[in-house]
């Protein structure tokens, strides 16, 4: 929640020829396809150990009983490997909570928002296809049971309008969201449908999203996600006084970096709720108010106690409060701790005092929220969703959790791809699998579980490990020399007297299928994470992170270990990044500069803005490169690598995709590759021309791309034809003229095979 993660270990490709990198891209607002006929597409058959291991399901809005109408909690699931569709669950007499599709049979949906005026209830979203714009849906229903597609205005479909929240003027949604441009648009759907255009955000800032929206008479306030590029969210107060067709735009209610979570209306206003960015990146709880969504006042929250409410936040760890619900002049919201496998429930009375309500029992995993919404009793429905399960439960209207009603989905995060574990070599990746142990009372670990794969033909599948020590590990990089020797390094995590400890263990190879030697040097007393290991100008180098123990508030400072032999290793000091309360750095790749020194990159983060940083070994002593070296106050470096006298970083700057170039390791000129939205895994130097593996969010597409380039000077994507939205992680050549390219995503990855990338270059 606290900061964006950059993709791991992506390595520059090592040729002078990305020097001159440069992305020409036409964006003129439209939103149009991107397929193209000509690409030879092959899916890789995936192991059953790579796939979620049963149906999987996420909750985007909850509405409480009224009159006749059931419960429902709106959302989207579908088995594995399969789209996910978007569905209405709702309670029946017998108890029993039950699923019906929103949309007929189609392509992969997903719910936006949901709301009701007590008789008709509306349920909006996206419908999806690769290479194709996203396409919006509205539907309504009397009883919550049949469903009815509601018509929409022919622009919205043009635009490509992502529906974001809604309201209710004179009986009729105010949809608000975004169009293909990111810009902020409202779809109004009286008697006389239209999409509205909204003002830009200010100050040239950039729009990401609404996080709810409310009326009060023909007042409708909408509150969203703003920021300057590269910069820390703020929030941002669209307003209408007329029901929704003139708009204006103001910074608010708070100031500084924060984010939102939603809005409500009582008789006296409207009810914002969030958190706000300490000067020590530290996420607080936070709630404004407002008589007429003009001028906001700071509301006072209660202090978690955890004797008294059996929550409490430690120091470090990032609260929030969730989105609210509303009835009457009654507000609740859901608290929520980063580090803690549960949840409260803050009250709001109509003077304007929070109060702690009541909260949850354990659940499987930490940090994750809670849809909300009372029903006519004054209890509250509780519906959570994360890492594909579901649970919905309730509160009685004094505090006490009543009962759990429904639990669906799959416990299982599924396998995640980074990078190919030696992209010179056979198409081999390792999946990892997060997952969380429960121990003692409200005590929990999150490791990681491994997978070993390879391509063979048409299918990938699990190859043995090799040593077999390996198998047990968390984290898994891997390198080569040019003589054949190569290093494999991997964090080992083990429960201690003292709690759960992770040090990084490792094997040298002398040469190809050489017997592996265990290497010394790693083990530390302090946590260890290891992000890429590498081979420069005669030094083995692994880069990662060390902390001070396993707690998750445990702040992570860059680290750097380094090998003349191999086998020998020791753990470099001088990587200081930054001292300030809560701050934080990670390196996440390695080379050597022209001169034959090393280069270690990363990135810090302070006071919740995310900073790139790199560090320089001379004579054995490392220091911190000035920061206007890379002309970036805000990014991030991800990897770095030299070839014929130069040396390339690749990361991102103002939000952007960015690469820079030296030869004296002091001065980087930067080069911008992408655009809002696209993300750059590897570059790749392939048969006929360039590649990466990425990710597309722009321009109304959504999904993993591979970008080409015949000439590295421009560039285009080239969708992955998957039926269901997926990041793209790596990419590498098939040693036939093809590329492989790994994908990635919150359910099961996918590999495909792209045959004919040469056809393509052309129109790169």
């Amino acid at each position: 929640m606290h900061r964006a993660v950059p993709g791991r270990r992506p390595v520059v490709v090592t040729t002078a020829a990305l020097l001159a990198l440069a992305l020409a891209a036409c964006d003129d607002g439209a939103a149009e396809s991107t397929l193209d006929a000509r690409a030879a597409w092959t899916e890789v058959t995936m192991p059953g150990s790579s796939q979620v291991a049963g149906p999987r399901e996420t909750f985007t809005a909850a509405l409480g009983r009224s009159g006749n109408l059931p419960a429902l909690v709106a959302g989207s699931g579908g088995e594995p490997g399969e789209p996910a569709s978007a569905r209405a669950w709702t309670d029946s007499d017998d108890g029993d909570w039950r699923w019906q599709e929103l949309l007929a049979d189609g392509p992969e949906s997903e719910v936006g928002f949901a709301v009701s005026d007590g008789s008709t209830t509306w349920i909006g979203g996206t419908t999806w296809q690769a290479g194709e714009p996203v396409s919006p849906y509205v539907v309504s229903s009397g009883d919550r049971q049949t469903w009815e597609v509601v018509e929409l205005p022919g622009d919205a479909a043009d635009r490509a309008l992502r529906p974001g929240a809604a309201a209710l003027v004179g009986g009729a949604p105010v949809v608000v969201g975004m169009d293909s441009a990111d810009e902020p648009v409202a779809l109004l759907l009286g008697a006389d449908a239209e999409l509205v255009s909204l003002p830009a955000a200010p100050g040239g800032r950039e729009f990401h999203g609404f996080r709810g929206a409310a009326t009060l008479g023909d007042t409708v306030v909408g509150v969203g996600s703003v920021a300057e590029p590269g910069r820390s969210a703020e929030a941002v107060v669209y307003r209408s006084t007329d029901g929704g067709a003139s708009w204006t735009v103001t910074l608010g209610p708070a100031e500084g970096p924060a984010d939102l979570s939603g809005v409500v209306a009582t008789s006296g206003g409207f009810v914002v709720t969030g958190y706000l960015w300490g000067g020590d990146g530290v996420a607080t709880p936070a709630a404004w108010s407002s008589a007429d969504g003009a001028a906001w006042t700071a509301e006072a929250l209660p202090t978690l106690d955890q004797d008294r409410d059996g929550l409490s936040v430690a120091p470090g760890d990032h609260s929030w409060l969730d989105v609210p619900a509303v009835s009457g002049d009654r507000v609740v919201a859901p608290v929520v701790v980063t580090s803690v496998l549960h949840f409260g429930v803050l009250q709001r009375d109509p003077a304007g005092t929070w109060t702690f309500l009541g909260d949850s029992p354990d659940w499987e995993f930490p940090g994750a929220g809670a849809d909300a919404a009372l029903n006519e009793d004054g209890s509250l429905l509780l519906a959570q969703s994360g890492r594909n399960l579901g649970r919905v439960g309730e509160l009685s209207a004094d505090g006490r959790w009543r009962n759990l009603l429904a639990e669906v989905g799959t416990l299982d995060y599924g396998m995640q791809f980074t990078s190919f574990l030696d992209p010179a070599g056979a198409p081999a990746l390792i999946g990892r699998r997060p997952v969380v142990e429960r121990r003692g009372v409200s005590g929990w670990a999150q490791t990681g579980q491994l997978a070993n794969y390879a391509l063979e033909g048409d299918a990938l599948v699990e190859r043995p490990w090799d040593p077999a020590e390996t198998a047990g590990l968390s984290d898994i990089a891997a390198a080569s020399a040019p003589d054949g020797s190569s290093v494999l390094l991997g964090a080992q995590v083990s429960q201690g007297g003292e709690g759960m400890t992770v040090d990084l263990v490792g094997w040298f190879r002398p040469g190809a299928g050489g017997p592996p030697v265990a290497v010394e040097g790693l083990a530390s007393p302090v946590v260890e994470s290891l992000e890429a290991v590498t081979y420069a100008d005669g030094t083995w180098i692994a880069v990662g992170s060390v902390r001070s123990s396993f707690a998750s508030t445990d702040p992570h400072a860059a680290a750097v270990w380094t090998s003349t032999d191999g086998t020998t290793w020791s753990r470099a000091d001088g990587l200081v990044a930054g001292t300030a309360p809560g701050a934080e750095s990670w390196a996440f790749g390695a080379c050597a500069l022209p001169g034959g020194e090393l280069l270690a990159v990363g990135e810090y983060s302070e006071g919740a803005q995310t900073r790139p940083v790199a560090w320089r070994s001379t004579g054995g002593q490392w220091q911190r490169l000035d920061g206007s070296a890379f002309a970036a106050e805000f990014g991030s470096l991800s990897s770095c690598a030299t070839d014929e006298g130069a040396t390339i970083v690749q990361g991102t700057s103002e939000d952007r995709a960015t690469v820079w170039r030296t030869t004296d390791g002091g001065t980087f000129e930067p080069t911008t590759i992408g655009g809002r939205g696209e993300t750059f895994g590897t570059i790749r130097v392939v048969d006929g021309g360039y590649a990466a593996a990425g990710t597309v969010s722009a321009r109304g597409q959504q999904g993993a791309v591979v970008w080409l380039s015949a000439d590295a000077e421009s560039w285009r994507a080239v969708p992955v034809p998957s039926a269901r939205v997926l990041s793209g992680a790596d990419v590498m050549a098939d040693g036939n003229g093809g590329l492989v390219v790994a994908t990635t995503s919150g359910a099961s990855p996918e590999v495909w095979v792209l045959a004919n990338p040469g056809e393509l270059f052309a129109d790169a």
